[in-house]
């Protein structure tokens, strides 16, 4: 079972070609590529269809080739600057795959499903139940390239379990745990058993009211901590926005890129981090200062900042 307003799908119409013209106005920027331009034709189609799809190159793959080639000889001009042989062998090589089914979730096996969970799950946790879990630190050395750095023990509640009344974030933990075979405690699920509560857990997430798109609670922190090298091109980077700026300006930066990259004077930086805020309210101020403690994991410990990103 799949919620219906989750779904952003549209069947391939072959009737939306009929159209008239060129496409001058496929190329919006200069030295676009065959893809890119083959994917402002497919917009320009999609948008005379009512179907508000953005431009991107990826669309290009769910055309059919005959229509892609279609396509291309009713739109092409040569204002374009590419040939319309170019085009066409950046049209699609075979038509995409078309669904299949691969089972049916039945209301018996629903059932069963529900029965052996609330068995053997709900007996343990008809009360919230307190659990300590190790939270990994990322650290990155340079921009985009995270390695495993040091772990924290952190103590976690995990509500009383209802079904019809937890949260998404707590029916993903729930549905987590009997994924990684960490519950039940005691007497494991079979491979069997395990598949089918975890897919009875997911038709509950897809289910609930407020859908499952939910942020997830599971906190992971992310610290910079630049190398000499890579600290020092991001202090160049920053400084040059405020080369006409007081040195009291230009040395906040410094403190805020020396905390923020490199993870050095935090202790003093978030209390003047949390000064720079004071004119926000009062709880977007707090949320902007608890997200950058926990980014860079001072004035704030690893319980702190689990329990509020849990909260």
């Amino acid at each position: 079972k799949v919620v219906q307003k989750q779904l952003e799908w549209f069947p391939f119409d072959k009737q939306i070609f009929r159209t008239s013209g060129d496409c001058t106005n496929c190329v919006v920027q200069p030295q676009k590529s065959p893809l890119e331009i083959l994917s402002s034709m497919w917009g320009r189609v999609c948008d005379q269809a009512g179907l508000n799809l953005n431009n991107s190159p990826l669309h290009v793959s769910a055309i059919d080739p005959a229509e892609c080639a279609r396509m291309v000889d009713q739109l092409w001009t040569p204002s374009l600057d590419v040939s319309k042989e170019k085009l066409l062998a950046f049209c699609p090589k075979k038509a995409a795959e078309t669904g299949r089914i691969t089972g049916e979730w039945d209301t018996t096996t629903n059932a069963n499903a529900e029965a052996l969970f609330n068995q053997r799950c709900i007996m343990c946790h008809s009360r919230p139940m307190e659990f300590e879990k190790n939270i990994t630190v990322l650290v990155s050395t340079k921009p985009d390239d995270y390695v495993t750095g040091e772990s924290y023990k952190v103590k976690s509640t995990l509500p009383k379990i209802n079904l019809n009344e937890n949260s998404v974030k707590d029916l993903r933990r729930i549905r987590h745990a009997v994924g990684n075979g960490s519950m039940p405690k005691g007497s494991a699920f079979t491979i069997q058993q395990q598949n089918m509560v975890t897919q009875f857990l997911d038709r509950k997430l897809l289910d609930h009211p407020s859908g499952s798109n939910d942020e997830e609670s599971q906190w992971t922190p992310r610290i910079n901590r630049y190398t000499r090298e890579h600290l020092a091109a991001k202090m160049e980077e920053e400084l040059s926005q405020y080369e006409n700026q007081p040195e009291s300006v230009k040395d906040s930066v410094r403190r805020m890129v020396n905390c923020t990259y490199g993870n050095i004077g935090c202790d003093k930086y978030v209390v003047e981090f949390e000064a720079l805020l004071e004119n926000l309210p009062s709880a977007e101020r707090e949320e902007q200062v608890m997200i950058y403690k926990c980014s860079v994991l001072a004035g704030i410990t690893p319980q702190q900042c689990n329990d509020w990103y849990e909260k």
